[in-house]
């Protein structure tokens, strides 16, 4: 049912690695930390999104991943100049609520490890700019309650502020980098690129 098959880290190595690198860090509780970053999001900030295992294979799913507005349409290229340092006309891939696929996507197949692309509906394409490659194509990733807990809380939550219900999800790295595997990981791409954001377990780092 999903690809999270590697290493986890506690709250107290969590903890270790921001008193380690002096961070100043606030913890929310789960509600609180949806409605924040679902509202961040929606105001185009980017946030990286530290939690649970480590994911297997080619695709960033959910748990080691940089997340933004799918909704705004220099998302990508602030993405791809800023974050990642790659070439511009790099799309992204998207988290979609899997009951939710039918309403923007031609197919209507589930696609839990963002292994296949969907033609998206032509009254939908202008909804997601940040999402549809030239030929009307978008990289997606179904998502359900069960296998993505506060991460699908959070595209619901986005969805009651924007009435869209998805959002970008590209790997936690910069362009040449391994994704993101520890906390140390995850702070160092954070300091080291223009993410607005970063969410590990429950702390919340700005900078």
């Amino acid at each position: 049912e999903d690809a999270f098959l590697g290493p986890s880290f506690s709250e107290k190595e969590i903890l270790i690695m921001l008193r380690k690198n002096q961070v100043i860090y606030k913890k929310l509780s789960d509600k609180k930390l949806v409605e924040f970053v679902a509202k961040q999001i929606h105001k185009n900030k980017t946030v990286g999104w530290f939690q649970g295992r480590m994911e297997f294979g080619p695709r960033a799913l959910g748990h080691r991943s940089i997340l933004a507005n799918v909704c705004n349409k220099d998302i990508k290229n602030l993405l791809n100049k800023k974050i990642k340092h790659r070439e511009w006309f790099r799309p992204y891939g998207i988290l979609i609520p899997e009951t939710m696929l039918p309403k923007y996507f031609q197919e209507n197949i589930k696609n839990p490890f963002m292994l296949m692309v969907g033609n998206a509906k032509k009254n939908k394409k202008e909804l997601i700019p940040s999402a549809i490659h030239y030929d009307g194509t978008s990289r997606l990733q179904t998502i359900t309650k069960k296998t993505h807990g506060l991460l699908f809380d959070i595209v619901k939550e986005f969805k009651k502020m924007s009435g869209i219900p998805i959002i970008i999800n590209t790997s936690f790295n910069d362009n040449n980098d391994p994704i993101a595997c520890n906390p140390q990981d995850a702070y160092d791409c954070f300091m080291k690129t223009e993410m607005d954001l970063l969410v590990i377990g429950n702390f919340i780092v700005k900078k």
